[in-house]
């Protein structure tokens, strides 16, 4: 097992688990939110993220979901061959990121800069030309990048999705 892996995992064990994401009453400066959720399914599971508005007491009031997928034209070549296909992509919903429970959240609250930056930085990765590739750019790479442009310190992107989340969690702590 890599170095870093192990790091990581060590500090995952240290993270608080899913209960203790949820959070008091939202500081007025901060009245949005971002998710960075882990679900199982699939071989690995998967990554995505929510985001919105807060209610007074701190919880969502609308919830969109973003998440990273190979168009499903390619979805025969990439469960025959896998890791040596890229495929294109597209940032979108998918109806098992809203039925399957997440087993891995991360919660930060946001300013309203913050929010429209979000917004921004989502709709510049949708206008871009986006290719999935199961081992160099994935549902993890997506959320990675969507944490780094929120100003996170990202973990490394192999490995599971819950394992990823947790990571967040452990490399970034509390929300502000």
């Amino acid at each position: 097992m890599r170095p870093a892996l192990l790091l990581l995992a060590a500090l995952t064990c240290l993270a608080p688990d899913r209960a203790a994401v949820a959070q008091s009453a939202p500081q007025s400066s901060r009245p949005y939110y971002i998710e960075y959720r882990g679900r199982t399914g699939g071989v690995l599971g998967h990554a995505y993220i929510t985001y919105g508005r807060l209610d007074g007491r701190g919880r969502p009031a609308e919830t969109r979901y973003a998440g990273f997928y190979p168009r499903d034209d390619y979805e025969e070549a990439l469960m025959t061959f896998g890791p040596l296909v890229a495929a294109p992509a597209y940032i979108g919903v998918d109806k098992k990121d809203r039925v399957t429970p997440p087993s891995a959240v991360y919660r930060r609250n946001l300013t309203a800069r913050e929010y429209a930056h979000l917004q921004f930085v989502l709709r510049q990765m949708r206008m871009s030309r986006l290719t999935w590739h199961l081992a160099f750019n994935n549902c993890n790479d997506f959320v990675g990048q969507v944490a780094k442009e929120m100003g996170l310190v990202i973990p490394p992107a192999w490995g599971p999705p819950n394992l990823y989340i947790n990571g967040l969690r452990a490399l970034n702590g509390p929300s502000p």
